[in-house]
Formats: structure tokens, sequence, C-alpha cells
């Protein structure tokens, strides 16, 4: 008996804590309202558009007056101008008269693991101007295999 009056006394407490946390709860509920109420009222409101006022009449002297004011200068006809066509950027083609040298590179084995198994995994073409002090000639280089690593 004494346990089930000790559990009464603590279910009490437990009551009046839920109480007090449901009055606090109202309350910030209250205070959140009150905010956002203040929020609301401090946004920008769009201006109303004020019409277009009218512009005061003119008769008379004034009106003939105004009707025989000097007009201003036509203006000139605008002419599209084209815009210079920029320098052309990087190196000229090189001339095709010279004479090809090709270098094709393939290793026989690897170098790590001595397999002679290579795939192709990246293709390098260049083609390189090789001046000699006797003549020039282009230098052409015909794809390479690289290892794929796996």
């Amino acid at each position: 008996m004494l346990d089930v009056a000790a559990l009464q006394q603590e279910n009490a407490a437990l009551r009046a804590q839920l109480a007090q946390l449901l009055e606090t709860i109202a309350k910030l509920n209250e205070r959140v309202a009150e905010l956002l109420a203040v929020a609301q009222r401090k946004q920008r409101k769009p201006t109303p558009t004020k019409p277009l006022e009218q512009p005061p009449a003119v008769e008379g002297d004034a009106k003939t007056t105004f009707e025989a004011r000097p007009k201003p200068p036509e203006l000139p006809s605008k002419t599209k101008e084209k815009k210079p066509r920029p320098p052309p950027t990087g190196r000229k083609a090189l001339p095709k008269h010279l004479p090809v040298e090709e270098h094709t590179l393939k290793p026989d084995e690897r170098a790590h693991c001595g397999s002679a198994a290579l795939d192709m995994a990246d293709v390098v073409e260049e083609e390189k101007l090789h001046v000699v002090k006797e003549h020039q000639r282009r230098r052409a280089r015909s794809p390479r295999p690289t290892s794929a690593r796996r």
C-alpha cells in the first residue's frame, strides 16, 4: 500500500508539472502570434500608383505661340557599325610542303609488371615544327598506347 500512495503522489506532482508546461506553451503561442502580427505590419505595402495628371489646358495666344515654337532638328539616322574582327589567336598551321617524319611510340612491355598485354587508354597525336640547322621538317607522332590501370 505504501507503493500505491507514493505512486499517486508522484502522479499528482507530474500532473501539476504538466499543467504548468501547458500554460507556458499557451503563453509562448500568444507571444509568437504577437510577433508575427508585428512582422506583417512592418512589411512594406506596395505603394499605390498615382494617376497621371492631365496637362493644363492651353488656349488662345499661348496655344498659338506653343504651336509656332521652333521644332527640334531631326536626329541623324543611326548606322550600325561592324566591329573589327579580332586578330586570330594561337599558332598558324604548319606548312604542308615540309617533309614528315612519323614516329610511333609503343613500348614492348609494361615497366612495373613486365606484361606485354597493353590496352589503348589514351591517344596522343601531335605535330611539331622541328628546326634543324640544315633543314626544317614536320614531325608527327602517331597514337601511342598507355597502359590502363586495373
